[in-house]
């Protein structure tokens, strides 16, 4: 079973998105699909809750460069 991206190290997922084995994109969404949507409730420290923003910024993120 594939560990979700959202449970990996950063220094992994850093890797898979460097090696376009994912994206960006997909990164942050699991995130967000993952716990990201419930902790925001309590936390409040999703600087975009809108789908649309949040795939605009990882979308514009410089591919190769930190994560």
């Amino acid at each position: 079973m594939t560990t979700p991206l959202w449970q990996q190290s950063a220094a992994k997922l850093a890797a898979q998105v460097r090696a376009g084995s994912t994206t960006p994109e997909a990164a942050v969404e699991s995130g967000w699909d993952g716990p990201g949507a419930t902790w925001e409730a309590d936390v409040h420290a999703v600087v975009h809750a809108d789908r649309e923003a949040r795939h605009a910024a990882a979308a514009s993120a410089e591919r190769g460069g930190p994560l």
